[in-house]
């Protein structure tokens, strides 16, 4: 979190460069936020959400660099905070279908593409200012980012239910801001590949979004975002308006299961497909047996588990592949040696 002294130092600073014309829109924006007295908050009348980010979004969309590096800098501090805590607090997706959908087109919406403007996004000045909105929005362990992605997927299920062609565009742009904000989110937290809470709010908005409305840069993030939580396979794929008329030579390699799964059969007794049941140091078995291991591909397709069990079976088989693996061929290696070398011996005394 920024320092609120520092940071109204350097957003003085910054609008001394900016448009006449923004400062004082910037300054009415300010004066939206419930203000502090004595450490304490000035009793009110709830906060305007929508009017904020809805004015955030404009000043944001209208301004130039140093306009948007104030707006920014200005989220990323106490105040700005708490108006994405109120926010957050009112993304109840339990609340009447047409509330959710209210609060998503006048609030939610806004303050997601605020937040992923490209030049925003892009932008080293705001590194820091905009990694503290995001870990806010993650919050405390992630619970704030399942809560508010979990009513983002609610509102745009709703939204995919009201089918009209003159909407295409606007759906597009909707989904291109929510998907850059669940990425970016994800991408600073690393812990959130790991929250399984995040998952039905994925399948939902996987499941919600027509191909058509995708547009490219939103189905890379949506792959990404999928490949990160152990979704691979729920990618959807757009239709081909002209299928080529020769087809490229392709490849497939067969990838055998492990365990019981294996066409073969176990390949030993410590080959199986739960994780749990298979011990770290490598047994007699698994050592002198001549089938490889079986080890997780980087092809969604050939995966036996999805979602966070498939992470932890990835990370698991090939954590220890590269801690034993090299331990187990070797001593394999010595094991045929002598083999080996015991043969001519044998063989002598069987002679004599």
């Amino acid at each position: 979190m920024v320092e609120r002294g520092q940071s109204s130092n350097e957003n003085q600073a910054t609008l001394s460069t900016a448009q006449p014309d923004f400062v004082t829109r910037f300054r009415q924006w300010t004066y939206l936020i419930p203000k502090e007295k004595a450490g304490r908050r000035i009793k009110q009348t709830t906060p305007d959400i929508g009017t904020f980010f809805n004015v955030g979004w404009d000043l944001t969309a209208s301004s130039d660099a140093s306009g948007r590096q104030a707006l920014i800098k200005k989220l990323s501090t106490d105040e700005g905070l708490n108006m994405i805590k109120t926010l957050a607090h009112a993304m109840d997706e339990e609340q009447d279908d047409q509330v959710v959908l209210s609060l998503f087109r006048t609030s939610v919406i806004p303050f997601y593409r605020t937040i992923t403007h490209p030049e925003v996004m892009s932008s080293l000045v705001l590194e820091h200012s905009l990694e503290a909105v995001y870990n806010f929005l993650y919050g405390s362990g992630g619970r704030r980012g399942d809560h508010v992605f979990l009513f983002t997927a609610k509102a745009i299920s709703l939204m995919a239910t009201q089918v009209d062609d003159e909407q295409h565009e606007e759906r597009a742009s909707v989904f291109k801001a929510c998907l850059a904000a669940l990425d970016r989110m994800i991408e600073l937290n690393q812990g959130a590949q790991l929250r399984q809470e995040l998952i039905p709010a994925v399948e939902t908005m996987t499941a919600c979004m027509a191909p058509d409305d995708l547009l490219p840069e939103s189905r890379r993030r949506l792959e990404k975002i999928q490949l990160r939580l152990g979704l691979g396979s729920l990618i959807p794929l757009a239709k081909k308006s002209k299928p080529h008329a020769a087809q490229e030579a392709t490849f497939k390699f067969e990838h055998d299961m492990p365990g019981a799964l294996s066409r073969d059969g176990p390949r030993h007794d410590n080959d199986h497909d739960d994780i749990t049941d298979i011990q770290i140091l490598p047994t007699a078995e698994e050592i002198q047996c001549s089938r490889p291991e079986y080890l997780p591909s980087n092809d969604a397709t050939n995966r036996y588990l999805i979602g966070l069990p498939a992470l932890l079976d990835r990370h698991f088989r090939l954590l220890r592949e590269d801690s034993i693996g090299g331990l187990r061929d070797a001593v394999r290696t010595e094991v045929e040696r002598l083999a080996r070398d015991r043969l001519p011996a044998v063989a002598s005394k069987q002679r004599n």
